[in-house]
């Protein structure tokens, strides 16, 4: 069985979600021809995701593309669904033929871009439920899947060489507050200190699975030209940001995802961050 590495992209059929594994494609494994490559893709969107589905099978053609149609909001069906999703890929794989394992964190939402004072409670549970509560259990349900199947390749005498790498698409928002932003700046938050907190818990995770090397980072890709950026433009609450971000647009100084997944991709390849690590597209 070939050497394999797997590729897991949430929110992955538009913006920032549709380039991870474009850029991936470019810069990780663009001169790789011994290491086979499969990639889930997850969203809400099936149009999207096969148009992502197409761009990832421009670049490289063998690749094995999979598409797993999720609602973040739905957590009473979300584990299931979302391991189904990773059988799907996984599908045929022995532990030790897996060395790479990647799991993208992009989907969220902004949420009410309103005053603390003005969020309507019903928008607070369903934004919270999207962003941070869908977040825990696909990090868990990972976790555990992923785990599951080294436990299967050592019971059975095998040998286990792998890289587990979970990247949380975060923001300046997770470390610096923005008025009008409570729900979103305190999502990005919670997602960045779950990741702090696998970092610190990953020799107990896989304990006595030496071969397997977890990190995690928090990456935020910096200004991005997508329909979150013009969602803030046209309806944040507060002026003076609204203000910020228009003349951010107006000025050329928004960053296209491509720029900024590459920078992504360039992190991941040197790989010498701290596990756990918030860096900022500007900080590289």
């Amino acid at each position: 069985m070939p050497e394999t590495r797997v590729i897991i992209v949430t929110g992955a059929s538009r913006g920032f979600g549709q380039q991870i594994p474009l850029s991936f494609l470019q810069n990780l494994a663009a001169d790789e021809k011994q290491m086979h490559t499969r990639i889930l893709l997850l969203s809400r969107s099936e149009e999207g995701m096969a148009e992502t589905k197409d761009k990832i099978l421009a670049v490289k053609s063998d690749v094995q593309v999979e598409i797993a149609k999720i609602d973040l909001s739905q957590l009473d069906s979300l584990p299931a669904a979302f391991t189904h999703a990773m059988q799907c890929v996984f599908k045929g794989l022995q532990g030790g033929a897996v060395k790479e394992i990647f799991l993208f964190h992009n989907a969220g939402t902004l949420g009410p871009l309103q005053y603390a004072h003005a969020l309507p409670p019903t928008q607070i549970q369903t934004t919270i439920n999207e962003n941070i509560t869908s977040f825990f259990i696909l990090t868990g349900e990972f976790l555990r899947f992923v785990k599951s199947i080294f436990e299967q390749e050592t019971q059975g005498g095998g040998e286990i060489q792998c890289r587990v790498c979970i990247v949380n698409v975060s923001s300046l928002a997770a470390i610096q507050p923005f008025a009008a932003w409570s729900l979103y700046c305190s999502g990005k938050a919670a997602r960045d200190m779950c990741m702090k907190t696998v970092a610190a818990e990953s020799a107990h995770i896989f304990g006595g699975m030496e071969g397997i090397k977890l990190k995690t980072l928090n990456y935020a890709p910096g200004p991005l030209q997508t329909d979150m950026f013009s969602e803030i433009v046209h309806t944040c609450a507060h002026t003076d940001t609204k203000t910020t971000f228009k003349g951010m647009l107006e000025g050329g100084n928004v960053l296209t995802c491509e720029a900024s997944a590459n920078k992504l991709m360039g992190i991941l390849k040197t790989d010498t961050f701290t596990s756990g690590a918030h860096i900022d597209y500007y900080d590289v």
